[in-house]
């Protein structure tokens, strides 16, 4: 079941993009490598991988256990033993998950997601406009410190949200204990 949800995480991401890069007009598949190039996205490419194993690890074993949950063919006692076996497996599963995805091109379908969204959003024009800025110091200060920038505005954001989303937590569960 496992290697399932691997393969079929995979596909998802293998066939989400609506406009694959090849069918962009040459010149803004030349301004998009351009900025690419300046960004220094090979470079980056490895993080980005890394961030992306992380969060599908993340996620994995939440989706797993809302199948056990929405599964009615299973009792309460069989969805409890379920959940201890998952959560049992979880160090296997990660492992593997990593193993898993480290077969899947996902340095190419970031590059490519990113030919499509910025050729989705962008006019060849206004791609070189942006990789003039990034060649500038500030630019390059920029691209330097978006790793960590985005790094502080997550961890912030969570420290600010997670108060937040417990006290509502809290709320919903007392409303459900209250119904029965």
């Amino acid at each position: 079941m496992f290697r399932r949800i691997v393969i079929g995480l995979s596909l998802v991401a293998c066939c989400a993009l609506p406009v694959q890069a090849a069918e962009l007009p040459a010149d803004k598949k030349a301004a998009i490598k351009e900025l690419l190039d300046t960004m220094n996205l090979k470079a980056m490419v490895p993080q980005m991988v890394m961030m992306v194993q992380m969060q599908m690890g993340q996620m994995l074993p939440a989706v797993m256990m809302q199948r056990i949950d929405a599964d009615k063919k299973l009792s309460a006692e069989e969805k409890a033993k379920r959940k201890a076996k998952l959560q049992a497996d979880l160090p296997k599963m990660g492992a593997e998950l990593r193993e898993e995805m480290g077969k899947i091109d996902l340095g190419g379908i970031i590059e490519d997601s990113i030919y499509t969204i910025y050729g989705k959003h962008f006019e060849a024009k206004e791609i070189r406009d942006v990789t003039a800025f990034y060649r500038s110091p500030t630019g390059q200060k920029m691209l330097k410190l978006t790793p960590q920038i985005t790094a502080e505005s997550m961890q912030l954001t969570s420290e600010k949200i997670m108060p937040k989303l417990l006290e509502r937590a809290d709320a919903v569960a007392e409303r459900l204990n209250a119904k029965k």
